[in-house]
């Protein structure tokens, strides 16, 4: 059909020349898109809608293949490159979630350590040093020799404890 100038400002010649290269162009563009029919299918489509706005003339049939072949080709590069910066993108977001996530769950830890020293530090005086002590992983009998107490009053003292300080958490961990 082409033997001199191709215009595809004619419309008759552009729907001639969609139709002869389209399939060839798919299978050209698949193999550098690991064989995904759909998005070859919407390259190639890219590529004739380019070559239709610009309403192009080529000399010959060589040069209008080997433009829709270079385009279809810089299109799929074009495509790759597009994919590995939306990658990168990705991960660079991810990577802030988690650092933010970490920084929250940092603020929430300090947070809740501040109210339990501060609701430790509200208990009364006795039953707090007792409390404190346990902390410390100091043992029941200990604490009382320590204190010139029963072991009897410091469990008590730390059942006392942990009562108090379940009524003083209470609103901070139903928030949490």
């Amino acid at each position: 059909m082409f033997k001199t100038k191709i215009s595809l400002k004619n419309r008759a010649v552009f729907n001639h020349v969609f139709t002869e290269f389209y399939t060839p162009l798919v299978l050209f563009t698949s193999g550098f898109l690991n064989f995904d029919k759909e998005i070859s299918e919407d390259i190639v489509q890219d590529v004739f809608t380019n070559l239709l706005q610009k309403k192009m003339e080529f000399e010959d049939l060589l040069s209008l293949k080997s433009y829709l072949y270079m385009s279809a080709k810089n299109a799929s590069y074009n495509y790759h490159k597009h994919m590995k910066v939306k990658k990168m993108y990705a991960d660079e977001k991810k990577a802030t979630e988690k650092k933010e996530i970490f920084f929250l769950d940092k603020v929430l830890e300090e947070e809740i350590y501040f109210h339990l020293i501060k609701s430790v530090d509200s208990l009364p005086q006795r039953c707090r040093e007792i409390f404190e002590l346990s902390l410390r992983g100091v043992k029941n009998a200990e604490i009382a020799i320590q204190m010139k107490i029963s072991v009897e009053t410091v469990k008590s003292q730390k059942k006392r404890g942990k009562k108090l300080l379940e009524n003083l958490m209470k609103p901070l961990l139903r928030f949490f």
